[in-house]
């Protein structure tokens, strides 16, 4: 369990590298929950409720989806594949470790970096921004 930890805290700490390209992330999701939150609230302007949500709930909802756009990682995540093109997953294969393990874990401290610098931030600036429920 030692091994996947420390893979994690390594992860975490990759991500520390890029840290004007999460501040360029973070505005630009910032950005487009507003934008987004807009339309939501223009759309709530003739009516109370859409599908049974009404303003505020759909409001929180988009909110939460903009925040979580990295910590799920939405738009591809290729470094498994890229070790198959390789070739380099013969070797990971070869190691006395969990090869779905320690990708998990590679995932996790990427995850972790991402909730903490970039959803609490998108969560607190919708909050600002339009409130949440």
């Amino acid at each position: 369990m030692r091994l996947y930890v420390e893979v994690a805290r390594r992860a975490l700490q990759r991500q520390f590298a890029y840290r004007v390209e999460n501040l360029a992330g973070l505005f630009t999701n910032a950005f487009f929950g507003y934008l987004r939150a807009a339309v939501f609230v223009a759309a709530y302007q003739t009516t109370s409720t859409i599908g049974g949500y009404d303003a505020q709930a759909a409001v929180t909802y988009m909110w939460i989806g903009q925040a979580m756009v990295m910590v799920v990682a939405l738009w591809g995540w290729w470094d498994i594949e890229l070790t198959i093109r390789s070739g380099d997953v013969v070797s990971d294969l070869a190691r006395p470790f969990s090869y779905l393990g320690f990708w998990l874990a590679r995932d996790v401290g990427r995850a972790v970096y991402f909730a903490v610098f970039r959803a609490v931030p998108i969560l607190l600036i919708g909050q600002l921004a339009t409130g949440l429920a």
